[in-house]
């Protein structure tokens, strides 16, 4: 064999070795590029659960509270007098106990109106319209003083309002219970 013969094979094997070497290289690659990015995929699947069972084990003990306090009976009823009508000649002395009730409860009363056509003759109910001035959070308190009055008998309405220059503004309509001044509603009418 000549000289020429060797170079020509061993460029012929060199060509081959690295050939194979190549398609051996695109296999590896083909099959283990995809296993790496689902590898990738599991890591971070796997952080993401680690951080949210963290996440959770700060909160279970709060949430142990939250379950304790759902199972605990709470009496939500009101504390509410027994229901009596009020004297006809003692209407006018409400003013003065809303004005209280308003005052108590860190509350202006812009408002106390009441309904001189339901203060007729025979009618054991009465219409009142009131409007208070203050903080929001001060208008539950008064109206759970309005409704633990003895006379109270229905609230028909309640707007919240505020206006431009942020007041906020509680008007309600209520209906007390009188006493029947003995005259029938029938008896009364012609």
């Amino acid at each position: 064999m000549t000289k020429k013969e060797t170079e020509k094979i061993s460029s012929t094997t060199l060509g081959l070795i690295v050939g194979c070497f190549v398609v051996i290289l695109a296999l590896a690659l083909g099959l283990l590029y995809p296993k790496f990015k689902n590898l990738q995929k599991v890591k971070a699947d796997l952080l993401a659960k680690t951080i949210r069972l963290e996440e959770q084990k700060q909160f279970y003990s709060v949430y142990a509270q939250a379950c304790g306090l759902a199972d605990t009976k709470v009496d939500t009823s009101l504390p509410l007098p027994e229901r009596k009508a009020i004297p006809r000649d003692e209407v006018s002395g409400l003013a003065r106990v809303f004005k209280q009730i308003a005052e108590g409860q860190g509350l202006i009363l812009l408002e106390n109106r009441m309904d001189t056509e339901s203060f007729k003759t025979g009618a054991d109910l009465i219409s009142m319209n009131m409007t208070y001035k203050g903080a929001f959070l001060h208008f539950r308190p008064a109206l759970i003083e309005l409704i633990k009055l003895p006379c109270f008998k229905r609230l028909e309405t309640v707007e919240i309002r505020t206006d431009r220059d942020n007041a906020r503004y509680c008007s309600i309509r209520f209906r007390i219970a009188i006493e029947n001044n003995g005259v029938s509603k029938n008896q009364g009418q012609i």
